[in-house]
């Protein structure tokens, strides 16, 4: 009878513990649905607010294709369904025409001139330098600069530490990307560098390889014409 006794005691211990085991894991359940219920989202993070529309940037939504579209001061060319260009004009525009005519116009005067009297390695030279400085101005000028791409959209749910929001363009842009909003072309450009007058728009991150080709191929081919001028002028 004792042995009976005794493994009566140890199965009530053992039910009692499970049923104390079983309201301690319902409480603990209960505890954590409340707090899932009450949670926030901590200060650090990009959310939307409502009832302000100055935190809101702009939807993007696909649309059709674009050949042209004015943004700020500046001029999209050739659009995807983002929006995001492939060529951009900036409001310095006349003084792309105004260098390229020079350039040009140098040009075919000494080739129409004074091509006959310089020699071999000049014409060389001459045209090969010409055609460097050509294209690298026209790339400088006329390339989107860095633009961000338009597929951010709402970036909510972000660290803050990894974004920006710009009150002008109106999107979250990475700070990684060095981005800054030029006051003359009245956009954001990634990786800025400075606002060139002299190529219409700004030096970022995409155009920034072709400003430092096209600064010494210009000054050398100026050069360049002083010397081929001063050469068929003397031979002729």
């Amino acid at each position: 009878m004792t042995e009976i006794s005794i493994e009566n005691n140890i199965d009530k211990n053992i039910e009692n513990n499970i049923t104390n085991e079983d309201s301690t894991i319902k409480q603990t359940s209960i505890q954590n649905s409340d707090l899932l219920k009450n949670e926030q989202i901590p200060d650090d993070y990009i959310v939307e607010n409502i009832d302000t529309k100055i935190d809101q940037p702009k939807t993007i939504t696909p649309t059709k294709y674009r050949l042209y579209m004015k943004v700020g001061r500046t001029f999209f060319l050739f659009l995807d369904k983002y929006s995001n260009p492939i060529f951009i004009i900036g409001p310095h525009w006349p003084m792309i025409i105004f260098v390229l005519t020079l350039i040009t116009s140098l040009m075919l005067l000494l080739y129409i001139k004074f091509w006959n009297y310089l020699t071999f390695s000049t014409r060389v030279f001459g045209s090969i330098n010409f055609w460097l400085a050509f294209l690298s101005y026209t790339y400088t000028s006329l390339i989107n600069p860095g633009y961000p791409r338009n597929t951010l959209g709402r970036a909510f749910g972000i660290p803050k530490n990894e974004y920006y929001f710009c009150d002008y363009c109106r999107f979250y842009m990475r700070k990684l990307s060095y981005g800054t909003h030029c006051d003359f072309c009245n956009i954001c450009i990634e990786k800025y560098d400075h606002h060139c007058v002299w190529t219409g728009h700004c030096i970022g991150k995409n155009n920034k390889i072709g400003f430092f080709i096209f600064v010494p191929s210009i000054f050398i081919l100026l050069c360049y014409y002083g010397y081929a001028f001063s050469q068929g002028l003397s031979r002729k």
